[in-house]
């Protein structure tokens, strides 16, 4: 396993992983473009559990069963394990454009974010001025759902604190953190810049013991801290840094997912991705 600023390659027969969680003593994560959701144990075993179309964002209810957020049918699915899935909110059918990535809190309520606009290539290349805005849903767990925050630009990953008092969440196309005053009942208040980020879009989120944000963004994943500064980095050249996770026995492996690939090729499909591995000093903590 990887020390310091060296991660290991842990996983490579995979095209695109998104929505990287540590449940239940396994690393889940969505092989978006190969429409699969997949555990990675410690011995380095891998198994689809569920076979959705463009899975992302995932989460997990305290019985068992799994939430995907469905970027194909523009859904959230419910499922067990060897039992297949249901759809718990159709979103695209009331309006919603362009799901994404989510967290889930102990309760069931989770976050989904939607783009405002669908994915095209290019859009990296341009400034989101003038966009369509996207928006944070809070989605309860009966599958109704309400509108909890607006005008975002690309609201990617997200993690909710220890406390359940603050969401932060990834503004991939302002370059920004934007944290969030979380109340018991689930609505979000207080937008604020928690970091700015320099050194790319920012994606998938892991927070740590000591308030530290973990984000891929660019070519590197970078460590944050509460006042925004980059504490340290980890480059991986050639790659596109995604998703990012705090797991195994200690919750001080940083599982890291990147991919290789021009957009062209991302839109066909035909990403090269893995997974790697990294032992760090604090461990996770918060949700997911």
């Amino acid at each position: 396993m990887g020390v310091g600023s060296m991660p290991d390659t842990v996983l490579t027969d995979i095209a695109y992983a998104e929505g990287l969680r540590w449940h239940d003593d396994r690393l889940w994560f969505s092989d978006m473009l190969r429409d699969q959701v997949c555990r990675l144990d410690l011995e380095g075993r891998v198994d689809t559990v569920f076979e959705v179309d463009e899975p992302s964002g995932l989460g997990f209810l305290s019985d068992g069963r799994v939430l995907i957020v469905c970027r194909g049918t523009g859904s959230v699915l419910i499922g067990e394990p060897g039992k297949g899935t249901a759809t718990l909110s159709a979103l695209t059918e009331q309006g919603v454009v362009g799901v994404n990535d989510m967290v889930t809190d102990l309760d069931g309520r989770s976050y989904v974010g939607s783009l405002g606009a669908q994915y095209q290539l290019g859009d990296e290349d341009r400034s989101w001025s003038g966009r369509a805005p996207g928006r944070l849903l809070c989605i309860e767990p009966d599958g109704e759902w309400a509108v909890a925050a607006q005008n975002l630009a690309c609201p990617n990953g997200m993690v909710i604190t220890p406390d359940g008092a603050t969401l932060i969440v990834a503004e991939t196309y302002r370059y920004q953190l934007t944290a969030f005053h979380r109340k018991p009942d689930g609505k979000l208040t207080n937008p604020r810049v928690h970091a700015t980020v320099e050194s790319g879009f920012p994606d998938g989120l892991a927070l740590d013991a000591e308030g530290a944000v973990w984000v891929g963004a660019g070519g590197e994943f970078a460590r944050v801290d509460s006042r925004g500064a980059v504490m340290q980095r980890v480059a991986v050249p050639g790659y596109r840094c995604i998703s990012c996770a705090l797991g195994g026995t200690d919750r001080r492996t940083l599982f890291l997912a990147v991919a290789q690939m021009t957009m062209e090729e991302f839109m066909r499909r035909e990403s090269h991705g893995r997974i790697m591995a990294l032992r760090v000093d604090a461990p996770g903590a918060g949700l997911p």
